[in-house]
């Protein structure tokens, strides 16, 4: 029996993982009501940069560094969560 990532492929489940990571990122940076801050600005570019990473790496066949990437990424998001915190109550 075969889930979606494997009949989408490795190539594929890359891209969509990337995707959804980046989504995520300008959600959190953009569907809040208002303008955001420098603080959230400067945390959503190094999460895009984050999230190139994660392409590059785990494109290149670098396992090893694209998991830690991921996890920073998500962690980022967690910090914007934090950040902006009060725009989203």
């Amino acid at each position: 029996m075969n889930g979606l990532p494997q009949r989408i492929g490795a190539r594929g489940s890359l891209r969509i993982g990337v995707a959804l990571l980046a989504l995520a990122v300008a959600t959190l940076t953009f569907a809040p009501p208002g303008r955001p801050g420098a603080a959230v600005l400067t945390i959503f570019v190094a999460s895009i940069v984050l999230v190139c990473g994660v392409a590059i790496t785990a494109s290149l066949g670098l396992p090893r560094y694209a998991w830690p990437l991921t996890i920073a990424t998500a962690l980022s998001g967690v910090v914007l969560l934090i950040v902006s915190g009060d725009s989203l109550a």
